[in-house]
């Protein structure tokens, strides 16, 4: 049989533990529930997103400044990938970045970057669209088209030196 003492305790313990969890939360998820955020959007137009998430980091310099909100298809135009991110408040962004698409180690996951500005461009507006630079692998895959086509020129330069008419002239 419980005891009046035992109920007491009991009730002591439960009321203590759950005041301590509703403190632990409100400490941890209040200061992000808390944190003043400013609202970008990216307009990136005809380019794949695959790898980005929401939740994902929007890094500044290197610097983690957010997290990516939402990704939604234009409705006016379906090419169009509009991507809205959150920076924490007061973030100084220039009218001159550029939010490029930079991955993260080798899982094909994504992350924003953003780039440039200069001290004499103007402080974007929260709410404003940030213009979309190339990412990283854009570059390089157009730099390997442009050496894959100089060394298929190499590559017929040379064909042209080793055929037979050229092999009889050198050996003459």
């Amino acid at each position: 049989m419980v005891t009046k003492a035992q109920k007491f305790r009991l009730g002591i313990f439960i009321f203590t533990t759950s005041m301590l969890l509703i403190i632990f939360l409100v400490l941890v998820a209040g200061k992000k529930i808390m944190e003043k955020r400013d609202t970008y959007f990216i307009r990136y137009e005809n380019k794949s997103v695959t790898g980005l998430q929401i939740g994902g980091p929007v890094k500044y310099h290197g610097i983690n400044i957010g997290r990516v909100d939402e990704i939604k298809i234009e409705k006016n135009n379906v090419e169009n990938i509009v991507v809205a991110i959150g920076v924490n408040g007061g973030t100084p962004i220039k009218t001159d970045v550029e939010a490029t698409l930079v991955p993260i180690g080798i899982t094909g996951l994504l992350q924003i970057e953003l780039i440039g500005g200069s001290n004499e461009a103007d402080f974007s507006t929260p709410h404003s669209f940030i213009k979309a630079g190339n990412s990283t692998f854009e570059l390089i895959t157009g730099k390997a088209e442009i050496i894959a086509t100089k060394l298929e020129m190499l590559l017929n330069n040379f064909v042209n030196i080793t055929d037979n008419e050229n092999q009889q002239k050198i050996k003459n």
